[in-house]
């Protein structure tokens, strides 16, 4: 039987540099979130000063992640998104220089992608399966008093696979702060925040703030775009509860955005 040299070169430019899906995980999309500070009584915790962020999904159960904020101010805030394990998943970064407008972040969730290697030559298929990192950056931006802008210009059609039939493809989408009566009456069905396709009008997640020597809310995802979408949005509502602790810092708040200084209470 001969060589097919032509059938050879077709498979090998096939399989060349084409994308795969990835091993497949057990990943559970996330649902609702409870927001407290992490062991208040460690020396990790004094020493933040109550900027650090754990997030669980049950209050008694350890965090799934916490949001470390390196001590910045009055520079913009940075933030870094770790694993119980510490090992870390996302990371976001001023993209504005102190005092300039409009204030933006670059919102950095490393990926992992799997291609097809293939060499084209005679006679020559190959079929390995290179690893490459990949990063989904998304750019938020605040466009108003209480409102923030979350760009992600990663998305796909693919992403929303689980969502309605025929939704187009959205990838700008804006968290807004509603208007309250009292903080006490917050909930979900009454929260805070929003996160909403400014398009339709459709609510993607909300957050509503509690602000204690222990806690700092809770939010709850309506729709989920993957594990990369989940985790953006986690690291937006970490910026919107750390631009929230350093107002209550300026305004003297002690207890609820710690005093001004370097001392003082863990919260």
């Amino acid at each position: 039987m001969g060589f097919d040299e032509d059938k050879s070169l077709k498979l090998s430019r096939l399989f060349n540099m084409t994308t795969i899906t990835p091993p497949t995980t057990s990943y559970k999309p996330l649902s609702e979130l409870t927001l407290s500070l992490p062991n208040t009584l460690s020396f990790k915790a004094f020493t933040s000063h109550g900027r650090d962020v754990a997030f669980h999904s049950y209050a008694n159960e350890p965090p799934l992640f916490t949001i470390e904020v390196p001590d910045s101010y009055p520079s913009p805030v940075r933030l870094l998104l770790r694993s119980p394990e510490k090992a870390t998943l996302a990371n976001c970064e001023p993209a504005h220089t102190p005092g300039s407008r409009p204030e933006r972040w670059e919102l950095v969730i490393p990926s992992e992608t799997y291609q097809h290697m293939g060499t084209e030559g005679k006679g020559k298929v190959t079929g390995e399966i290179q690893q490459l990192n990949a990063e989904s950056r998304t750019v938020m931006e605040k466009i108003g008093k209480d409102t923030y802008q979350v760009a992600a210009l990663w998305l796909t059609q693919s992403h929303y696979q689980t969502s309605a039939p025929k939704m187009p493809l959205q990838t700008t989408y804006r968290w807004q702060k509603q208007e309250q009566q009292s903080a006490a009456s917050t909930t979900f069905s009454n929260p805070d925040w929003k996160l909403t396709n400014p398009t339709t009008g459709e609510v993607h997640a909300v957050f509503f703030e509690r602000w204690s020597a222990t806690e700092r809310g809770q939010m709850q995802f309506r729709r989920s775009f993957g594990r990369e979408w989940e985790l953006t949005v986690v690291l937006s509502v970490g910026m919107i509860v750390e631009e929230g602790r350093r107002r209550k810092r300026t305004r003297g708040n002690f207890a609820m955005g710690f005093a001004k200084g370097h001392g003082g209470a863990s919260f």
